[in-house]
């Protein structure tokens, strides 16, 4: 954004008084500043601060102060990686000018009374805390070691304080995704849940020896129960306790023993509600325990995973497999060659949740996901699984094509490999046929900049292209219609008249069936130029002959040129007045509509007249009714030549076909259709 990148928001701050309306104008900058920083605004943060330095009165540096606490709110409530490492640098960025000074004032303080009387103080306060922590150790240590009392309060927390109550189901019921990211991203301070995990943990702390088999035991008691809520809590403190238990549970054997089974649904009572804590639970208990995981492991959590993102599970079962699947990607042993056979299945299951999401939560995790992803696999891989999102998203594709623009820019370069512009060539036929239809008028930038940049040098140099370069092809003329032939129609046509000459039989093959399609979108470009502009003609018996020739391209196997069968009976209807009625006897023959036009040039001007007037004369007169008599236009029918062209419409496009035109149009022009025609409805 150039306008914002200058600055020029920012200095209008000052210019607002009124303090809701500072508000509403933070705000907005807040919410621009969430899109556009860091890559579209990388000064916003240099321009705030020099506007604070330079402020000349409290007013303009309340607002600019305003500006940047909305602006960093909104910018901390980000959870990419990339975001996070942004607004770390902007940290950095701010505490560095207040902080430097700050620092170097420090000595002048330390000899003074004041911070004399202020350290003392404070090495006063720490003794007694000290003193008073001493005293209650002892008893606290006698407390929490006698009668097993750790053991006890970890199974308390597990079977009253973990497990998901009644109002969690309800919620999860209601909305899983809401319910998902609710219980993921709350602090773990705001609910009782959290607040039992954290001291779970705590326990375990100096204590492991002494709680990792009672942790164990829970879980396999809670294994043999039927409450599956009970068992969805010894699982999750499984999973937060995961380093703590390392050694002491075979959790390979676990995995491929009950968790599998479980993650993928199997073990359920049939008539168990939607909600499935157990299934959720399995589902993201493995991405805590991967150091543990060999090949094997992994290649069956994949295969899990995937199933579980499918579309017949609801949105929080799915989210958690999401969560599994984000740690196995960005976890340390990632191996390309091991996730290969998951890339496209991953991708398309993704994809269908971004189309199924209705929270921003979800979009970012996907997005998340899929970012992790394409920066773990190689660069062959890219362009594949990006034509797999473009299939996902379907008629929402070009959301990604921003991203997706440079990297064909890059692989149809002239200078790339000959199997990335392959890839990209594929890629960019999938971009064309997802893409959704363009609004009158609209330009697709698959269309505009790409073609004139990657057709010629991918097509004009090589024939090794020629099958997927036509139905590239193909796709842009069904996408860009008229508008794209007549920008990119010259080097279109030349290319594909190189091809039918110097290639095999089956690419002219190609060539010409992308020929005859360019030549339909013609046809309609042509009829829609030809009703836009008949108004200009003057002549009645040029406008006549204007409306037999929009007549005689109705039967013409073009799709979509019935939708003009209104306007052209319109036209022909108007013009057909104008017809010179027949019945002096130089015309004899012509029918009682047909149209007579003169063959003489414009009457002469008074001082161009000639010495002898010959207009009359017996040969040329002669030889002007022959041509007239050879020319048919002067001897059918205005309304058997309509009638001809409806009956060959009918025979190339359908009588349904033609039927539907006609009900589309006025009750009054189907009528005049009709009587034109001398035919009825039927």
């Amino acid at each position: 954004m150039t306008v914002l990148s200058a600055g020029s928001p920012l200095l209008m701050l000052k210019g607002f008084t009124s303090p809701q309306l500072a508000v509403q104008v933070a705000v907005v900058i807040s919410k621009i500043a969430r899109v556009d920083y860091p890559k579209a605004w990388p000064d916003l943060f240099q321009t705030l601060l020099a506007l604070l330095s330079e402020a000349t009165s409290r007013h303009t540096e309340q607002r600019t102060l305003l500006v940047l606490h909305h602006v960093l709110k909104e910018l901390a409530s980000k959870r990419l990686q990339s975001d996070q490492r942004a607004f770390e640098a902007v940290a950095a960025l701010l505490t560095r000018p207040p902080g430097v000074p700050l620092t170097l004032r420090c000595p002048s303080y330390r000899g003074a009374s004041a911070a004399l009387t202020l350290n003392l103080s404070a090495r006063r306060q720490v003794e007694q805390q000290s003193s008073m922590a001493a005293e209650v150790r002892a008893g606290l240590e006698e407390f929490w070691g006698a009668e097993d009392r750790r053991p006890r309060l970890l199974r308390s927390l597990v079977l009253r304080y973990i497990p998901l109550t009644s109002e969690d189901l309800e919620e999860w019921a209601v909305g899983p995704e809401a319910f998902h990211h609710a219980l993921m991203n709350v602090a773990w301070e705001e609910s009782v849940r959290g607040c039992a995990e954290n001291l779970a943990l705590a326990l375990f702390e100096g204590h492991r020896k002494e709680l990792a088999p009672v942790a164990v035991g829970l879980l396999h008691a809670a294994c043999a129960s039927p409450n599956v809520l009970e068992r969805e809590a010894a699982y999750r403190l499984v999973a937060v306790a995961a380093e703590e238990l390392h050694g002491a549970l075979d959790f390979p054997a676990w995995l491929h023993s009950t968790l599998l089974p479980e993650a993928h649904g199997a073990n359920l009572a049939a008539a168990r509600p939607s909600p499935n804590p157990l299934r959720r639970a399995a589902l993201l208990l493995p991405g805590h325990w991967l150091g543990e995981l060999k090949s094997e492991d992994r290649m069956a959590l994949h295969t899990t995973m995937l199933c579980a993102l499918g579309r017949e599970c609801d949105m929080a079962v799915r989210l958690a497999a999401l969560v599994t699947l984000r740690a196995l990607v960005d976890d340390w042993s990632f191996e390309h060659a091991e996730y290969t056979p998951f890339v496209a299945s991953s991708f398309e299951a993704v994809g269908a949740m971004l189309q199924d999401a209705t929270e921003l939560d979800t979009q970012l995790q996907a997005f998340d996901y899929l970012n992790t992803l394409i920066g773990r696999l190689r660069e062959g891989v890219a362009l594949g699984t990006l034509s797999r999102v473009l299939c996902a998203l379907g008629l929402d594709s070009p959301a990604v094509h921003p991203a997706l623009l440079p990297a064909l820019h890059a692989a149809l370069d002239p200078s790339a490999d000959c199997g990335v512009c392959e890839d990209g060539l594929q890629t960019w036929l999938v971009a064309l046929r997802c893409s959704p239809d363009l609004p009158g008028g609209g330009a697709s930038p698959l269309l505009s900049d790409l073609w004139a940049r990657a057709w010629p040098s991918a097509m004009d140099g090589s024939t090794e292209h020629v099958a997927v370069g036509c139905r590239i092809a193909t796709s842009a003329l069904l996408l860009g219609g008229p508008s794209f032939l007549a920008q990119h129609g010259a080097g279109l046509a030349a290319t594909l008249a190189a091809w039918l000459v110097g290639v095999n039989d089956r690419g002219a093959a190609h060539a010409a069936h992308t020929l005859a399609l360019a030549c339909q979108t013609a046809a309609r470009g042509l009829m829609r130029v030809w009703l836009d502009h008949l108004d200009a003609v003057g002549r009645p018996g040029q406008r006549v002959l204007h409306a037999l020739g929009l007549a005689a391209m109705l039967p013409a196997p073009v799709q979509g040129l019935l939708g003009c069968l209104g306007e052209v009976t319109a036209h022909y209807s108007a013009t057909s007045y104008n017809v010179v009625w027949a019945g002096s006897p130089s015309r004899e023959g012509a029918a009682r509509d047909a149209l007579r036009l003169d063959f003489l040039p414009p009457p002469p001007a008074h001082d161009e007249a000639e010495a002898v007037a010959s207009e009359d004369a017996v040969g040329e007169g002669r030889r002007r009714d022959a041509l007239w008599q050879a020319d048919p236009v002067h001897t059918l029918s205005m309304r058997g030549f309509m009638r001809e062209q409806l009956e060959a419409a009918a025979a190339t496009h359908g009588k349904a076909g033609l039927l539907k035109a006609a009900a589309d149009m006025d009750p009054s022009m189907q009528s005049e259709l009709w009587s034109l025609a001398e035919a009825d409805g039927d």
